[in-house]
């Protein structure tokens, strides 16, 4: 028998939480441990809930941002997922949930596209993302990471042909398949890639060279 999902919900409006908690406790092996409608809610609850993914809206009551969260909640869980559930959709918002280590962004007017997006994350196939955050990102690729030329950062043509396949959220077998070359290839790419940038994955490589939007001050 495969090991129960653990859900926390961080969502201020009552109703809204309500549905969700329904909605995700009917899944077979999902259950929601906590359901929090503050920041001090869920910062005090949450750690010892243990949950596998914290679903977290941006816009919590007048003064608090969700998105100030992920830090402590990452800290505390280090192996949870944390999915943005919200009304907020700019380039800005998102930028800051994916730089404080989210791991898909979801609005809320799209929230039909919630629960594939969570088997998403559950199994490392991809981002939890709506359609419209992927038409962003999608418009932030264009924009900066195709508009740069090969040769800079020190990375190669076929660095760069793999860093533009990795932007749009494909797998290292469908690199490979795409540019006709072995997997291992496309593994000693990566590896070269995240050398010259100094990062650890395809997420922080892609940031790294899209120019996102800088943070705004804390």
């Amino acid at each position: 028998m495969s090991r129960q999902v653990r859900i926390a919900l961080v969502e201020d409006s009552d109703p809204l939480r309500s549905l969700l908690r329904s909605t995700l406790d009917a899944r077979d092996g999902w259950s929601v441990v906590a359901d929090c409608g503050s920041a001090e809610d869920a910062l005090e609850r949450i750690p010892d809930a243990k949950p596998d993914i914290i679903l977290l809206d941006i816009v919590l009551g007048a003064d608090d941002d969700g998105i100030k969260l992920i830090a402590p909640l990452k800290r505390a869980l280090p192996g949870a997922r944390v999915v943005m559930l919200t009304v907020v959709e700019n380039d800005t918002a998102i930028s800051r949930a994916i730089h404080a280590g989210a791991c898909g962004y979801i609005v809320k007017r799209e929230k039909a596209h919630l629960i594939a997006g969570l088997e998403d994350v559950l199994a490392d196939r991809a981002p939890a993302m709506s359609p419209s955050v992927a038409c962003r990102l999608w418009n932030l690729a264009q924009r900066y990471l195709l508009a740069v030329p090969p040769g800079d950062h020190g990375l190669t043509p076929r660095e760069w042909d793999v860093l533009r396949h990795g932007s749009r959220g494909k797998q290292q077998g469908e690199i490979a398949l795409e540019l006709g070359i072995e997997i291992n290839t496309v593994k000693k790419h990566c590896s070269h890639i995240y050398r010259k940038l100094g990062v650890n994955s395809m997420r922080e490589a892609v940031l790294k060279v899209q120019g996102l939007p800088p943070l705004p001050d804390e």
